[in-house]
This record gives structure tokens, sequence and C-alpha cells, in this order.
């Protein structure tokens, strides 16, 4: 073993072992009704009011950077009231 190859061989390890990818797969499992994240059980019903609340924040953060308050209150009431499912 040379150097180059010891460094090429470090670097294929290090590549391998922060591939998204198979992060992902080892931190999330799909069960029939249910998404282990981390070990943890999450309804699918949970996770899809999450994603609903994240994406009327995002809405209503890009038309507030647009300049469109009306419409960014609007999302924000929108994702206030999908936020309760949570609690």
């Amino acid at each position: 073993m040379t150097l180059g190859s010891d460094a090429l061989s470090i670097a294929r390890a290090g590549i391998a072992a922060v591939r998204p990818d198979a992060a992902v797969r080892r931190a999330l499992k799909v069960h029939p009704r249910a998404l282990t994240v981390g070990g943890t059980p999450m309804p699918l019903s949970r996770v899809a009011w999450i994603v609903t609340v994240t994406i009327a924040l995002v809405t209503a953060l890009l038309m507030l950077l647009e300049g469109y308050s009306g419409y960014a209150g609007v999302s924000l009431a929108v994702g206030a009231s999908a936020a309760i499912n949570l609690f």
C-alpha cells in the first residue's frame, strides 16, 4: 500500500459513511400506518399535518417577502389552524 492508495481508501470510506440515502434508510422505517423516525413511531396522520403546517409557513414567508402581507396572513392562519391538530 502506498500513501496515495491509503488516502483514496480513506476518502472513499468517508464518502460512504455520509451518504444521505443510507443515513435516511437507517433513520426512517415505513410501516403500514406509521413512520418510525430514529426508533420513535409516528402515525402517518401526524406526518401529514406536519407537512401541511410546514408548507403553509413556507408559503406565508414567501408571500411576506414578496410584499403580499394579506396573503401571508391567510397562509399563517392556515398553518396555525393545521398546527392545532398536532397537539
